[in-house]
């Protein structure tokens, strides 16, 4: 390990004795970017009244009534203790000294 230690740090001298490469301003070549134009809220209003009530996305207000009864069935599933009444009695014990 010693042996690397000068050849280390002779090539770690010598590179910082150079000089440093030009970029050619490419950290300034971003020119700034036009903000956006803003849309009236009626744009808006208008494209949500032509959508509808949204049920073609989604595939039927069926297919959202089974997912929400799905999701709520797995909310109940996971109601309840997390730690077994008997687990956290066994929790509560001190460990036997040895």
């Amino acid at each position: 390990m010693p042996r690397l230690t000068i050849p280390a740090l002779l090539v770690a001298l010598l590179g910082g004795c150079s000089t440093p490469p030009d970029l050619g301003g490419a950290a300034s070549a971003a020119a700034p970017a036009a903000y956006p134009t803003l849309l009236p809220m009626a744009v808006f209003d208008a494209r949500t009244a032509a959508m509808g009530d949204g049920t073609a996305i989604t595939g039927g207000a069926t297919a959202v009534t089974a997912r929400l009864a799905a999701l709520k069935a797995r909310a109940a599933a996971l109601e309840g203790d997390v730690i077994l009444p008997a687990d956290a009695a066994r929790l509560t014990v001190p460990p036997a000294s040895n």
